[in-house]
């Protein structure tokens, strides 16, 4: 950041004594500082406000001033009364304001600031511990950090001070704002908060997964030994980058004879290389629960090797391998933790009650990462508690009722019936997402990235199900019309659904004094479910189908759509199955490349084929053990009702092709294509053991901007996510292109994990390795796809490809074409759900003054990965 005083003042205490003239305060700041140094924490004090700069909302673009500032670096140290241009041509104001003795800037002050500027003097080069709650983020000397939004209260962030004055600019979030600087315990500390922990069974001895925040107190990166001091439990090898935050697991070894109340453990943290160093320790208390008590258990995560957990309310008596149980999957509403989930029901005879968590209380709206959460524990319950295959069910409140319907929407054959309660249909349904009309084709592209969150596009899906809807009729947080309108979406063509609306009643309610909340734990809701079972792929005749994305969701019983004609808009199948005159019929909306099993039919004669007018006769009875992977995901750890697609020697059955309208009988297509395994859009790639991959090769400011990028990357999926993701140099990527997944702090086996590329071609070393074939190139100066190109230094542009050195693995770009545009993709919002990013989308820092207009390309590759058979839409420079 620019100091428009440097040329008149050397003294950084002169310097900051004029800043606080201009604040308004005559304190002496020597003194102040010395006072702070000698009372060993720094509460934010005197700041400057400024207020509204641009608009956000659910979508990749947004606007704001004073951040086009800090990306062309024209920002400086604002004084009071300084003015910074909005979008809408006015002007706003940098105000003076006071924060309490705790740091504190109350909500009056803090409410509706864009940001605020703390000007904080330190006498010595020095490592402290910023804690703030209430931001979106802040920049320290420059640097963008994680913020906390929702004041979980949780954050510490390592960050160095520079002798003199040290610029901390928050961009506020909401309520009050509260940051203090506290001194680091040493070069590694074990936050005391954010801890991810299992509960112990009774009876129960396999080691378990235990999660806590380690932070770098070093300007280095730190490889950490992390171990539980008890029972022989293993080390865990942690690598955290310079400064920064990561959740580590490490394993406990269950002690032997368990009884009620709690286990108390010691973990220990040590400084690999620094022998002298006195390790960090913390204890840490594991609740020991009953086998019929609810409980909490974690697992090891395949998308990005981190511990997480989720609740279960088991059944009273454990079931036998004959009981045929049930199993319900139940997600929770923002703010709420899955345990609570778990708690609000009373238990279940006939099935245990599993609750994932989001990855966070409010995560991700149960999409994307939320979504891919819920299958995985789906899984795990499965293989833990063995239920009936046909009798899984699928509820949720409030933003969990939004996840029944969108999962359920998703997946139809998973689910024998769902339940939504209070739950939301969409996001264009249910708040104002300031996402704007598909008013020309790249907005319209933009839409088209997020139609995996439009339920109402695979509404038809629900025929597959059952449908309980629940709803409070005085519901102030979730509207009843929500459930109303789907109400009457399902009554057009469903037959098989209830709608109940409790009269009087709001979000939360309990109305009887039976166990269990009744907005959740409603008796005529199960009775509903205990009346549905899957049905078996042979017994179903016809299957109809929707999916906008073979990647998220590509099977419904028999019927497989491997590949898109458009990218993300619906495809759309009607199909029928007659086993008596060996015949499958029915249409096609915009598939290219279909699987049909054919379960009903006996093996032997020909089977005829009339697919959307067209009439293939005599095919041999099929062979093909073709195995496509269905967009329920092929993770180590996946639902067994979705692994059906993924056996190595599944039915047989018809792989077909279309060609110029046409289709055709085919023995294979190629694995390097589009396929449900590895698809877009963007944020597909942050998943699979996920790998961050910053580089070194450029400019000193370059290299600098890769690294904080990845560890701003890293630490806001920490927030968002509950996340852990290991930062690797690209050199360092390359001396173990292969062995990746062998890491110490990495749990994929022999899995070739996605990677996130920051930089260009110019500055990272691995671009060549991973993205010679690439139709799309950045480099210093321009952007090339396809044929075309785009010039200048501020362009801004994600983008992901297929592994070249694997079959299954993505790589994610983050890039720009100068450090204007490496700085623009800071604050691109790819972990907010909601906001729909395709395959490719390039920006410049016109964006932040002019929204939409500053949107450069946007678009989807071809089923081959390349452009000119994608959908693509460019636009002018504004």
């Amino acid at each position: 950041m620019k100091n428009r005083h440097q040329q008149t003042c050397n003294s950084s205490v002169v310097l900051l004594a004029f800043l606080l003239g201009g604040l308004g305060t005559t304190m002496n700041v020597a003194t102040a500082a010395e006072a702070a140094t000698a009372a060993g924490v720094i509460p934010m004090g005197d700041v400057l406000v400024i207020h509204s700069l641009g608009r956000a909302g659910r979508s990749p673009v947004h606007t704001d001033t004073l951040e086009a500032r800090l990306v062309t670096g024209s920002w400086v140290r604002p004084v009071a009364g300084d003015t910074v241009p909005a979008p809408d041509g006015s002007s706003r104001k940098w105000e003076h304001a006071v924060a309490d003795k705790n740091g504190v800037l109350a909500e009056g002050a803090a409410r509706g600031a864009a940001y605020v500027y703390w000007p904080v003097v330190s006498a010595v080069r020095q490592v402290m511990l910023l804690e703030a709650a209430g931001d979106n983020l802040v920049y320290v000397n420059g640097e963008i950090r994680v913020g906390d939004p929702y004041a979980a209260g949780y954050v510490q962030l390592p960050v160095l001070l520079q002798p003199g004055t040290n610029d901390f600019l928050f961009q506020a979030s909401r309520g009050e704002l509260r940051a203090k600087l506290v001194p680091a315990a040493g070069p590694v500390v074990i936050a005391p908060g954010d801890r991810t922990l299992p509960d112990l069974v009774t009876g129960e001895t396999e080691p378990v997964w235990c999660g806590v925040v380690l932070l770098n107190a070093t300007t280095n990166f730190a490889q950490v030994s992390l171990r539980a001091l008890a029972n022989h439990s293993p080390e865990h090898i942690v690598t955290i980058p310079p400064l920064g935050a990561r959740k580590a697991p490490f394993l406990f070894n269950v002690p032997r004879g368990l009884a009620a109340g709690a286990v108390p453990v010691s973990v220990r943290a040590t400084l690999r290389g620094a022998p002298r160093t006195t390790p960090a320790e913390a204890s840490i208390e594991l609740r020991v629960r009953r086998p019929d008590q609810t409980c909490k258990r974690t697992f090891i995560s395949a998308i990005d090797d981190s511990v997480q957990y989720y609740a279960v309310n088991p059944m009273p008596e454990p079931p036998s391998p004959s009981s045929h149980s049930a199993l319900f999957l139940s997600l929770h509403g923002a703010s709420v933790e899955a345990i609570g989930q778990a708690d609000a029901y009373s238990p279940k005879r006939w099935g245990p009650i599993v609750c994932p968590t989001n990855r966070r209380p409010y995560g991700f709206d149960w999409e994307e990462w939320g979504r891919w959460d819920a299958l995985e524990v789906l899984g795990l319950a499965e293989a833990r508690y063995h239920p009936d295959p046909t009798r899984i069910y699928l509820t949720g409140h409030s933003m969990g009722g939004h996840g029944t319907w969108n999962i359920g929407a998703l997946f139809p054959d998973l689910f024998a019936a769902i339940g939504p309660s209070a739950g939301w249909i969409s996001f264009t349904t249910y708040v104002s997402t300031n996402s704007p009309q598909a008013t020309n084709a790249i907005v319209q592209m933009l839409r088209r990235a997020s139609s995996a969150s439009e339920t109402l596009l695979m509404a038809t899906n629900f025929l597959q199900e059952g449908v309980y809807i629940l709803h409070g009729g005085a519901d102030d947080n979730v509207p009843v019309t929500e459930a109303r309108h789907m109400s009457r979406v399902l009554a057009g063509f469903h037959h098989d659904f209830q709608y109940h609306e409790q009269p009087g009643v709001g979000h939360w309610w309990d109305i009887s004094d039976e166990p269990g909340a009744d907005c959740v734990d409603w008796p005529p809701m199960f009775d509903f479910f205990a009346h549905h079972v899957i049905p078996t792929d042979a017994s179903l005749r016809r299957v109809q189908f929707v999916t906008v994305n073979p990647a998220v969701s590509a099977r419904a019983h028999w019927v497989t759509v491997l590949a898109q004609e458009h990218s993300l808009e619906p495809s759309v199948v009607d199909l029928h199955c007659d086993p008596l005159k060996r015949r499958v019929g029915g249409t096609t909306t915009n598939v290219a490349r279909l699987w049909l099993e054919l379960p009903s039919m006996a093996p032997g004669a020909p089977v005829l084929l009339d697919l959307d007018g067209q009439r293939i006769e005599n095919i041999p009875w099929p062979t093909n053990h073709f195995a496509p992977r269905t967009g329920q995901r092929a993770e180590r750890r996946i639902s067994s009702s979705a692994a059906r697609a993924l056996s190595s020697a599944p039915a047989p059955g018809l792989l077909l092709v279309r060609q110029t309208n046409q289709w055709r009988l085919a023995e294979s297509v190629p694995v390097t294509d589009k396929n449900p395994l590895r698809s877009g859009p963007f944020r597909e790639a942050f998943r699979n053991h996920v790998l961050f991959v910053y580089g070194t090769r450029g400019t000193p400011e370059e290299n600098a901007w890769a690294l904080r990028k990845a560890r701003f990357d890293a630490e806001t999926f920490w927030y968002r996510g509950n996340g852990s993701i290991t930062l690797m140099a690209d050199r360092d990527y390359l001396k173990n292109q292969a062995g990746i997944a062998g890491q110490p702090d990495r749990h994929g086996g022999a899995q070739v994990p996605n990677v996130i590329l920051y930089g260009n071609a110019d500055s990272n070393a691995a671009w060549p390795s991973l993205l010679a074939a690439s139709p799309v190139q950045v480099q210093r100066g321009h952007v090339r796809i396809g044929s075309g190109e785009l010039s200048g230094s501020d362009l801004a542009c994600l983008f992901l490809r297929p592994n070249p050195h694997d079959n299954h693995a993505l790589v994610g770009v983050v890039s720009g074409s100068g450090l204007e545009g490496l700085r623009l993709t800071e604050r691109i919002p790819y972990f907010l759900s909601g906001a729909g990013f395709p395959d490719c989308l390039v920006m410049s820092v016109d964006a932040l003054t002019k929204g939409m207009a500053g949107v450069r390309v946007a678009g989807f590759f071809g089923v081959d990965w390349q452009v000119a058979g994608g959908d693509f839409a460019w636009q002018e420079h504004p």
